[in-house]
């Protein structure tokens, strides 16, 4: 009885240990066809504010709101996060034709009309990460004049690239490591790896899953902050987030995969796209990448970069490049300055 007792107090406890902020959110939905797209907010300031694209693809901005470094962003500027169809929060149908990007580009359109009927004078700054990235960079391709400037941390602009080259990356890692003297547990798993890298050169939706838990562990090996360690230190609040409902938004991820591989998106290549070629961008630009990300390698992010505003450079845009981090450098050391440099930023812009 006593243990129960203690179980049960532990559980009230975490359910109960969301992050103030959160009573202060704002959720909305959009209907688009017959998808409804949650919406919600962190932050006051509405002179400026950030129109946040989550990764995965098929996460779900829920995971990104509750990270101190959003958190702490919001205090600047209000930000607005949105779940893509099939993903996260999202409510309603959707069929699989209308998991394409060009369906993500007008989705994110509703969700950047809805935030100017509500604040028609304020200033909006998208903001991707990851998948993010390709479904934000199409967006500014196609709305350029929307937005007054992007910043893209790890963007997947080439999903085509990565595809051809990460499992190679990730190899060679695997292979030098593992002439290093290990502990028989770890060189079992490091050779399960580097089988798997082998057996698969070619990354797709049967087995980008595993592949992104490789490149986590390979984190833990570097000494790098991890995301899955931060959702699993985060896991009440999720089980409790009234948009979420449950955590068994982690295994839409490969249904949304499927679907958008289905539909031809894994070939989706924003260098060379005749629908959203990212050299339409002309606004500025802040792009963020790291030279230990093998789930996004760094150089299929900067070939994209070097294409925008027709291959001529913006005086305005800024490569921040970091030695020292990997796929979420928000959870990484040096957060603190990538925080400050996204102030700046966005300050002079």
């Amino acid at each position: 009885m006593k243990i129960f007792m203690m179980l049960t107090l532990f559980l009230l406890l975490s359910f109960c240990s969301i992050s103030p902020d959160l009573n202060k959110r704002e959720t909305y939905y959009v209907k688009v066809n017959n998808a409804y797209l949650p919406v919600y907010t962190l932050g006051s300031n509405t002179e400026k504010v950030i129109l946040f694209v989550h990764g995965g693809p098929g996460l779900s901005s829920v995971f990104y709101y509750y990270i101190p470094f959003f958190q702490k962003l919001a205090k600047k500027y209000k930000i607005f996060f949105w779940d893509q169809r099939g993903a996260g929060g999202t409510r309603g149908f959707t069929s699989d034709d209308e998991m394409t990007i060009n369906q993500f580009v007008h989705d994110m359109d509703v969700v950047y009309n809805s935030i100017k009927s509500m604040i028609p004078n304020t200033k909006i700054y998208v903001m991707g990460h990851s998948y993010g990235g390709m479904v934000g960079g199409s967006y500014v391709t196609k709305h350029n004049d929307k937005v007054e400037a992007s910043i893209f941390i790890e963007p997947a602009f080439n999903v085509k690239q990565i595809n051809e080259i990460a499992s190679e990356l990730m190899l060679n890692n695997i292979t030098k490591y593992l002439d290093q003297k290990l502990s028989p547990k770890e060189e079992k798993y490091w050779n399960m790896a580097k089988s798997f890298y082998i057996q698969n050169k070619y990354l797709s939706s049967k087995n980008y899953l595993q592949h992104s838990k490789y490149t986590s562990d390979w984190d833990k090996v570097l000494g790098l902050n991890r995301m899955c360690d931060y959702i699993r230190g985060e896991v009440f609040n999720f089980i409790s987030d009234s948009v979420l409902e449950n955590i068994s938004v982690l295994m839409q991820m490969e249904k949304v995969l499927i679907k958008l591989e289905k539909n031809g998106e894994n070939n989706r290549n924003l260098s060379t796209d005749s629908i959203f070629g990212i050299s339409k961008i002309t606004k500025p630009v802040l792009l963020v990448t790291s030279e230990l990300d093998y789930l996004v390698p760094p150089s299929t992010s900067i070939d994209g970069y070097n294409r925008m505003n027709g291959g001529i450079p913006n005086h305005k845009s800024v490569h921040l490049s970091y030695k020292d981090a990997s796929h979420a450098p928000f959870l990484q050391s040096v957060k603190y300055d990538l925080f400050d440099k996204i102030i700046d930023f966005i300050h002079n812009n």
